[in-house]
C-alpha cells in the first residue's frame, strides 16, 4: 500500500451500486455492509478488498461456485470501476497517430496468470495510420505484463464500457478507452 503501481493517469474503485447500470450489492454474503473502496488513486495502491477474515470487512465476501473453492467465501469484488478522463474516443486516436486500435479481446479468464502479472489475449484491432482508421486486423495477440501496462497508461477515455462477469454472473468491470505508450502485439502482420 502506498506504492505507485500504475500512471498517474489511471485510478480504480470498487464500488456497492453502479447508477450507469443497476448492478447493486448493498452488503456480502457475510451480512457486511457494501462500501465504496478506493483501491488505486492516480497510480498510487491505497486499499485492499477484505471480508471478514482478511482483515476489516470492506463489504466484499462472496463465493466463486464450482472453481477453485467449491462454494467457500472468498474476497470477491462487486463493481470494478476505473475512472473515466477527458479524451473522446476520438481524441485519443488523434494522440495515438499511428499505432492499433485494440477493440476486442477474448479469453480474459484464461489469458492472464494471476501469480506472475503475465497476460496473453487473442485481440482484434484497427491499423492506425495519422490518428484514422485505415483496416481491420485479425489474429492477433496483445502480450506483457500487467504491471507494465498499467504503467504505460497516457491517457484515458471519457466513458465507461462494462463488462459483467458471466461465468460468476455476480460482478462487473467497468472501464474507459485507454492510450499506452507501448504494449506488446504479435501476429501475421
Amino acid at each position: 500500500l502506498g506504492k505507485h503501481i500504475a500512471s498517474t493517469q489511471l485510478s480504480l474503485f470498487d464500488v456497492a451500486e453502479d447508477d450507469d447500470t443497476g448492478y447493486a450489492y448493498p452488503f456480502d454474503c457475510e451480512g457486511s455492509n457494501g462500501e465504496a473502496v478506493p483501491l488505486i488513486q492516480h497510480g498510487v495502491l491505497t486499499s485492499a478488498l477484505h471480508n471478514m477474515s482478511t482483515g476489516e470487512s470492506t463489504g466484499n465476501a462472496g463465493r466463486t461456485l464450482g472453481l477453485v473453492k467449491g462454494n467457500a467465501i472468498s474476497v470477491t469484488p462487486k463493481n470494478f470501476l476505473f475512472d473515466c478522463g477527458a479524451f473522446s474516443t476520438k481524441e485519443l486516436l488523434a494522440k495515438l497517430d499511428d499505432g492499433l486500435y485494440i477493440f476486442d479481446v477474448f479469453d480474459e479468464f484464461h489469458g492472464i496468470n494471476v501469480a506472475s502479472g503475465q497476460f496473453s489475449f487473442p485481440c482484434k484491432a484497427v491499423r492506425i495510420v495519422n490518428g484514422e482508421k485505415t483496416e481491420l486486423l485479425e489474429g492477433l495477440t496483445i502480450n506483457g505484463h500487467i504491471s507494465d501496462l498499467l504503467q504505460a497508461v497516457q491517457a484515458v477515455g471519457d466513458h465507461r464500457c462494462y463488462m459483467p462477469l458471466l461465468m460468476h454472473q455476480c460482478w462487473q468491470v467497468g472501464a474507459p478507452a485507454i492510450l499506452v505508450s507501448e504494449v506488446q502485439v504479435t501476429g501475421n502482420e
